[in-house]
């Protein structure tokens, strides 16, 4: 699997993503990917694909409201699937940019 990535980790070509190199990269991040993990990947990349830019948290739950049940819904559990930060974890194996205000 041949793929570039900046120093963080992050693919350098959006378009070098797949699957499986989503599972690559979770592996380096130490997470295995469940069926809510892939619903955020796949949420996130849609609407990077629509609009060039990554959602902010308030907008990626809601775009969450229909597809998870709400107990699961809010910030803290979706952190807690991506323990490193929802934002720089997901993003990066979305094969999307390092968000802008992650260090």
């Amino acid at each position: 699997m041949l793929f570039e990535t900046d120093k963080h980790g992050y693919l350098k070509n959006i378009t070098d993503w797949t699957e499986n190199v989503a599972e690559f990269i979770a592996q380096q991040e130490n997470i295995a990917l469940t069926p809510e993990h892939w619903l955020i990947i796949h949420t996130l990349r849609t609407f990077y694909l629509s609009h060039q830019l990554l959602p902010s948290m308030r907008v990626l739950i809601k775009l969450l409201a229909e597809k998870i049940p709400d107990e699961k819904n809010h910030s803290l559990y979706l952190q807690n699937l991506f323990p490193k930060g929802l934002m720089r974890q997901a993003s990066k194996i979305a094969g999307l940019p390092k968000p802008v205000r992650c260090i």
